[in-house]
């Protein structure tokens, strides 16, 4: 795919248009061209399809007003862009940029199947972890599934170039998971549960090239991450 030079511009622009109410949109983290390129391309290639919130919606129903970014998982689950649909403000959920980005890179750049995922995912762990324990509630980025419905591909995104660097940072230098900073541990310990092939670090600037990518290996309660360079097909 091409960069255009007025990515940031375009989606900054499909971002306003999208707002609840037209209120003002303040994008406090500055969006980055690889995040626009692949948000735009979910968005034309309709891998992601915004609609007005209807009467079944939970955001509407909580605040009786409704917006047109509304869009729904594969699941058909409901997700909004913005956190509530009244004003001052629009509240930009500032992770579904790169997080609706690498979805979208996933399935129109590596062949990646919508149908084979899911997007936003409520789970719950299944065993006591680390700092977690059975029965608590998390959610999940996306993942990609095989043949078999184990997770081939997990995506773990961020809102910012800032933390998506420092979580793949101390995973490349620690290893495993038993050896980063238990913060970190909170971040990434549903590895444990899921044992997905490979997960994808991503947020603005790690879009495209997908730089931190890592195969997992999980032995009972810890795991390994080992980068690799090629981005794994799908299986």
């Amino acid at each position: 795919m091409v960069a255009m030079a007025d990515d940031v511009a375009d989606a900054t622009r499909v971002l306003e248009s999208l707002t609840p109410g037209g209120f003002p949109c303040p994008i406090r983290t500055p969006l980055v061209e690889d995040e626009c390129r692949w948000f735009l391309s979910a968005v034309d290639r309709e891998v992601i399809r915004f609609r007005e919130c209807d009467p079944t919606c939970f955001r509407f129903k909580k605040w009786n007003a409704t917006g047109p970014d509304h869009f729904d998982t594969p699941s058909g689950k409901p997700r909004h862009l913005f956190s509530k649909p009244i004003g001052p403000e629009a509240w930009l959920n500032r992770e579904y940029v790169p997080h609706i980005a690498a979805y979208a890179k996933a399935v129109l750049d590596h062949g990646y199947s919508v149908e084979r995922s899911t997007f936003s995912l409520y789970r719950k762990f299944t065993r006591d972890l680390i700092s977690k324990r059975a029965g608590q509630a998390y959610e999940t980025d996306a993942e990609f599934y095989d043949a078999d419905a184990h997770i081939h591909l997990q995506i773990e995104a961020k809102a910012s170039m800032k933390q998506t660097e420092k979580l793949a940072q101390e995973m490349a230098l620690a290893g495993s998971l038993m050896e980063l900073p238990i913060g970190t541990v909170k971040e990434i310990e549903y590895v444990l549960d899921l044992i997905p092939r490979f997960l994808w670090v991503v947020g603005p600037g790690s879009v495209d090239p997908a730089t931190h990518v890592f195969k997992v290996t999980v032995d009972g309660t810890n795991a390994r991450f080992d980068p690799v360079e090629e981005f794994p097909d799908p299986m």
